[in-house]
């Protein structure tokens, strides 16, 4: 660097720096960092503020369609065949009609569970799902029905539906998650993901 550059930095530099010690000189700045407890009033006052906040409601207990229903069998399918984790060519298809050249609507990974309304059998002997979406859909304009894919897709997996559960209920270390916001089924032996 030339000297005038070096000139033009260094006089702000210096600046600060005489700034800074004028400062620390006159008692300004503190150099001490020990916390100073809050005087009694104040400890006081916040801890009145909040041991009398009033404790929320809870929320009821959610009714629903799920909750006032019979106890129903419901058949899944797991998708077992295709593509994992980025969607390719290799990814099982769900078709308009239960025909593999039909209209292509969705690609499907493995691990996605879907419900099975229905079995088709085309007119050359295969069996299809049919596949429907019986909840509330958060963007139903983002999906065109019917589904139909191919039984060599995946493993149906059949449910007597929902159940309440009673004292007489037998308790067990097993249990099911199902994730539908990624469509995928969780199942667990205590706390260990089989």
């Amino acid at each position: 660097m030339n000297r005038p550059v070096l000139a033009l930095l260094g006089f702000p530099l210096l600046l600060i720096s005489v700034f800074f010690l004028w400062q620390v000189l006159h008692g300004q700045v503190s150099t001490d960092y020990r916390l100073t407890p809050l005087p009694e009033t104040v400890v006081a006052t916040t801890a009145k503020a909040t041991s009398t906040r009033p404790t929320p409601p809870r929320p009821p207990i959610p009714t629903g369609p799920l909750q006032d229903q019979p106890a129903r069998p419901t058949t899944y399918v797991e998708i077992t065949t295709g593509c994992s984790v980025s969607l390719g060519d290799t990814c099982m298809r769900a078709y308009a009609a239960p025909s593999s050249s039909s209209t292509k609507r969705a690609k499907l990974r493995i691990g996605a569970v879907l419900y099975v309304k229905d079995t088709v059998t085309a007119a050359d002997g295969t069996r299809w799902y049919l596949i429907d979406f019986p909840e509330t859909l958060r963007y139903p304009e983002r999906l065109t029905l019917p589904w139909y894919i191919p039984e060599a897709a995946g493993t149906l997996v059949k449910t007597d539906g929902p159940h309440d559960l009673t004292t007489d209920t037998p308790t067990t270390t097993k249990r099911l998650l199902v994730d539908r916001s990624d469509q995928v089924l969780y199942a667990f032996e205590e706390d260990e993901l089989v």
